[in-house]
C-alpha cells in the first residue's frame, strides 16, 4: 500500500508507480481520494491486499506501462473479476500504453505511454460516472449474500410476473424436480431445472 484512500483503488507497478504518485498529488488537490497500491509481485498477485482495497473502494483502475493487448493489466483484471466480482460497483478500468510499437523519439514515446494527465482524467471520469448513476433502494444489496430484509417484499410493476408471490429470504432448492414455493399458482410450478438431454 503506497497511499490509503477511499474513492478508487489504483493498482500499478514499476515505472508507472512514479506517474501515479505524481497524478495523485493533482487528484488530492482536486478533492479526490485515490488508494494506491504498488502490486510489486506479478506472480503471484497479492490478492489479499488488493481484495481488501477493492472491498473498501469498490472500483479499480489499473495503470501499467505494458500494452493493453496481452499486458499484465488484463491478467490482473481477470484475477479481480474471478475473486472479487461481487464487491465491484463498476467495471475495472485498465489504463495501458497504446497498442503500437514504441518510438525512439521522445515525443513519440510520450504519445505512446500513459502520462500523468491521462491518469488524472481517468480517475476524474471514473468517479464522475459513479456520482451520476441513479440511486436504487437495492444499491447496497450485494450478490452472494443472503437476502433476509426483503421477506415478503413486493416490487411495484405494471405487469404480472410468473414469479409474483415468490418470497425473498426463503431457500430455493435448485435440484432435479424442484418446485418453487409461492403463495399462488404459477406457470413455473413443477418446472424441472436439471433436465438431462
Amino acid at each position: 500500500m503506497v497511499r490509503p484512500g477511499k474513492q478508487v483503488t489504483v493498482l500499478t507497478y514499476s515505472r508507472m508507480r512514479h506517474c501515479v504518485l505524481s497524478a495523485a498529488k493533482t487528484l488530492v488537490n482536486k478533492g479526490y481520494d485515490p488508494e494506491i497500491i504498488d502490486i510489486r509481485s506479478l506472480k503471484p498477485f497479492d490478492l489479499y491486499t488488493i481484495g481488501n482495497s477493492v472491498k473498501k473502494t469498490r472500483q479499480v483502475l489499473i495503470v501499467e506501462e505494458c500494452m493493453q493487448t496481452g499486458g499484465i493489466g488484463a491478467s490482473l483484471a481477470a484475477a479481480i473479476y474471478k475473486n472479487f466480482f461481487y464487491e465491484l460497483d463498476d467495471a475495472t478500468m485498465c489504463l495501458s500504453s497504446k497498442d503500437v510499437p514504441t518510438g525512439y523519439a521522445g515525443s513519440l514515446e510520450e504519445w505512446t505511454l500513459v502520462q500523468e494527465a491521462d491518469i488524472v482524467t481517468a480517475v476524474e471520469d471514473f468517479c464522475a460516472e459513479l456520482e451520476t448513476k441513479e440511486k436504487s433502494p437495492l444499491d447496497e444489496l450485494r450478490f452472494g449474500h443472503p437476502v433476509t430484509g426483503l421477506l415478503g417484499a413486493k416490487f411495484e410493476t405494471n405487469e404480472k410476473s410468473p414469479l409474483d408471490g415468490l418470497r425473498f429470504g426463503q431457500p430455493v432448492t435448485w435440484l432435479h424436480g424442484a418446485k418453487l414455493e409461492t403463495n399462488e399458482k404459477s406457470p413455473l410450478d413443477g418446472l424441472r431445472l436439471a433436465n438431462r438431454w
